[in-house]
């Protein structure tokens, strides 16, 4: 109960680091979709302005060309594929980004970075009215520690 009553932490930060900023930015997107109140109607609205305002910050970094490292590219696209604007051409950009990562040598082993390549196609393939390839849309999972 406590966690509904908690205050939440800044949606995005801006450090001049362009990866400390993606990573935060990533980690806030994770935490907003694991905090119990968005799972109430009442909150969905702050939801979507909390992921509008990191897709904003992302996509000015993709628009002048600072999106370079591939965990950034990562970080980028998962903030992306949570677009608020369910807008096809950003779950296309975010499986690109996502699929540069997953090709880098030193990202094959990191399921996460490969599971987001899978499930931003998938995305974008629903958006446009195809079928998704991998069946990673359409239910929630959670992970038990």
């Amino acid at each position: 109960m406590t966690g509904l009553l908690a205050p939440l932490e800044e949606p995005r930060i801006t450090t001049g680091n362009v990866s400390q900023d993606l990573e935060y930015a990533h980690r806030m997107d994770q935490a907003d979709r694991m905090n119990l109140k968005f799972f109430i109607g009442a909150f969905h609205t702050q939801m979507r302005e909390r992921d509008s305002i990191r897709l904003n910050q992302v996509l000015g970094y993709s628009k002048s060309g600072q999106i370079e490292k591939s965990r950034d590219k990562f970080y980028a696209a998962f903030v992306l594929h949570h677009n608020p604007k369910k807008d096809s051409s950003l779950y296309r950009k975010a499986h690109t980004l996502a699929q540069a990562a997953a090709s880098d040598p030193g990202l094959t082993d990191d399921f996460q970075v490969q599971w987001l390549s899978k499930a931003t196609y998938d995305r974008w393939m629903l958006s446009i009215g195809k079928e998704q390839e991998y069946d990673t849309q359409g239910g929630v999972s959670f992970e038990l520690n």
